[in-house]
């Protein structure tokens, strides 16, 4: 369980940075 909520919280911090380029590209497109 421990070993599964250590992956969770990763996902959460490369998903937290990849919305962060995601709302960038949005703005880029019209």
């Amino acid at each position: 369980m421990d070993g599964r909520k250590r992956t969770v919280q990763i996902k959460f911090r490369v998903t937290e940075a990849e919305r962060d380029l995601i709302l960038e590209k949005m703005k880029l497109v019209p």
